[in-house]
C-alpha cells in the first residue's frame, strides 16, 4: 500500500508564489497566470530526465557552463527576475526551492546566471547562460540547486500579491563514496498536530550523501488484538535535511497502550526498526482523507496529510517539462536545521 501524496514536488517544478506584503516594480504587463516555460537548452540524451532539468557529475573544484531555454507561450510580454536558489526538502518530502527573498546558502551559491532579469516577448524564446562552480571542498554526493524565473508583475487581492515563477533544477553529483541513508530520530503515535486525527509523526533526516525516496514499513499493535501494517512511499529527501512528517492512519485508535514500529526499506536498504510505546488516554478518530476499509476489499491506504504550511499542488502535463504549481506564503517562519522548510 502506498500513500496519496499531497505535497510532493518534482525537480523541475513550476511554482506559484504568494508573497504577503511584497512590493515589486511593474516592469511588464503580464496577464494573470502568465508564466515562462524553462528547460535545458541542450538536453542531455544520456540522462532520462535530461529534457526537464540539468544533471551533471562534476568533481570538487570543477566548473561547467550551460544554457536555459526560456519560452513565453503567452499573448503578453513577461519580465522575470533571474535568481539561483537552493534545492530543499519540503516538510512533507519532495524537492522544492527556496524563495527569492531567501539568500542561497547551499548549492545555490555555486550557480551564477549571466543576467539578473529577462524579458521575453509574446510567443518568443530566448536563452540564459549560467555557470556552476563546484567548491574545492564540496562533499561527495548529490547537491541540488535551481534557477528561478520569477515574474516582476503580480496581481494583488485581499492583501496578498501573487506572482508566478518557474524553476529549472540543477543536480550536481560530486564523485566519491556516498549513499542515501535515512535516520529516524523519533516516531510517535496519536492525534496529528495538523489534523487532530489518528496518525504517525516522523522525525527523520537523510544523513547520507545522495538523494533518496524512503519506503517505510509502519506496524502498529494495540489493545483488543489490534494490528495493522502498511507500506508508505515518501517523496525525495535531500542530504542533510531533517524534517517532521505526518502520516494519516485509517483506523480509530481506541484508548490503551500501543507498540509502534517503523522500518525503512527501499531500493535494497533495510535498517533497524524504530520502536516506541504510546498510551492513548482516549480514542483518536481517523481523518476523512483516508480510504475506509470495505467488506471484501483490500486494507485501507495510509495517506500523507496536508502540510502545516499552505500548499496546493496539481499535475499540469508530463512529468518532465511541466511540473507542480505550489503556493508558498513567504510570511511563514523558516525552519532551518541544515535545510529550509516552511511552516504556517
Amino acid at each position: 500500500m502506498t500513500p496519496r501524496h499531497i505535497a510532493g514536488a518534482s525537480l523541475a517544478a513550476a511554482f506559484l508564489v504568494a508573497v504577503a506584503t511584497a512590493t515589486v516594480p511593474a516592469l511588464a504587463a503580464a496577464a494573470p497566470g502568465a508564466v515562462l516555460t524553462v528547460s535545458p537548452a541542450h538536453p542531455d540524451a544520456s540522462v532520462a530526465s535530461g529534457t526537464a532539468y540539468f544533471a551533471h557529475t562534476v568533481a570538487a573544484g570543477g566548473r561547467w557552463t550551460d544554457e536555459v531555454s526560456v519560452v513565453n507561450t503567452n499573448d503578453s510580454s513577461i519580465t522575470a527576475w533571474v535568481n539561483a536558489v537552493d534545492g530543499i526538502t519540503s516538510i512533507r518530502t519532495g524537492a522544492v526551492y527556496s524563495a527569492r527573498a531567501v539568500a542561497a546558502a547551499r548549492a545555490g551559491t555555486w550557480v551564477r546566471p549571466d543576467v539578473v532579469s529577462v524579458t521575453v516577448a509574446p510567443h518568443k524564446q530566448t536563452t540564459v547562460i549560467f555557470t556552476v562552480n563546484v567548491p574545492v571542498g564540496a562533499s561527495a554526493g548529490d547537491h541540488l540547486a535551481g534557477i528561478a524565473f520569477e515574474s516582476t508583475q503580480g496581481s494583488r487581492s485581499a492583501g496578498i500579491t501573487t506572482v508566478l515563477r518557474s524553476v529549472v533544477a540543477i543536480q550536481v553529483r560530486v564523485p566519491g563514496a556516498a549513499a542515501f541513508q535515512l535516520h529516524l530520530y523519533g516516531a510517535t503515535l496519536g492525534p496529528l498536530s495538523t489534523t487532530g486525527t489518528s496518525g504517525v509523526t516522523l522525525d527523520m533526516e537523510d544523513v547520507g550523501g545522495l538523494l533518496g525516496k524512503p519506503r517505510l514499513e509502519i506496524s502498529i499493535v494495540g489493545p483488543a488484538g489490534y494490528h495493522r501494517a502498511v507500506t508508505v512511499d515518501l517523496d525525495t529527501m535531500l542530504p542533510g535535511d531533517r524534517i517532521i512528517d505526518e502520516v494519516l492512519w485509517a483506523d480509530v485508535l481506541g484508548a490503551g497502550s500501543y507498540r509502534l514500529s517503523v522500518t525503512e526499506d527501499g531500493s535494497g536498504r533495510h535498517g533497524a526498526a524504530f520502536v516506541s510505546t504510546t498510551v492513548l488516554p482516549t480514542a483518536v478518530q481517523p481523518s476523512d482523507q483516508v480510504t475506509r476499509p470495505v467488506a471484501g476489499a483490500a486494507p485501507p491506504v495510509a495517506s500523507k496529510s496536508f502540510p502545516a504550511w499552505v500548499l496546493f499542488s496539481g499535475l499540469a502535463g508530463g512529468a518532465g517539462a511541466a511540473g507542480l504549481a505550489i503556493l508558498l506564503v513567504l510570511s511563514a517562519r523558516h525552519r532551518r536545521a541544515g535545510h529550509a522548510g516552511m511552516s504556517r
